[in-house]
């Protein structure tokens, strides 16, 4: 299965797994669970997830995106993925 193609809860457990790594710890994560907010990821893990997911998925966020509050929460970046691997698909 290429990237473009996951599903989204393929891609919230992506998401999830990465921030688990990213925080040293498993824990009980769900799609809503905003880990910014709840302190489990410090500013410089969260942008070491978002490299990471950028790595993994071929995406790239910009400045602009990556201020938007939503991308805290598991379901918004999986969904910024989804939407960006749907543009990359068209393009």
């Amino acid at each position: 299965m290429t990237q473009s193609s996951k599903t989204l809860s393929e891609i919230e457990a992506a998401v999830i797994e990465g921030v688990q790594d990213s925080a040293g710890q498993q824990g009980t994560l769900t799609s809503t669970s905003n880990f910014v907010q709840s302190g489990l990821l410090d500013s410089f893990a969260i942008l070491s997830l978002i490299m990471q997911l950028e790595q993994q998925f071929a995406i790239k966020f910009t400045i602009d995106e990556l201020t938007n509050t939503e991308l805290q929460t598991v379901s918004g970046m999986a969904q910024a993925i989804a939407d960006k691997l749907a543009q990359n698909a068209l393009n």
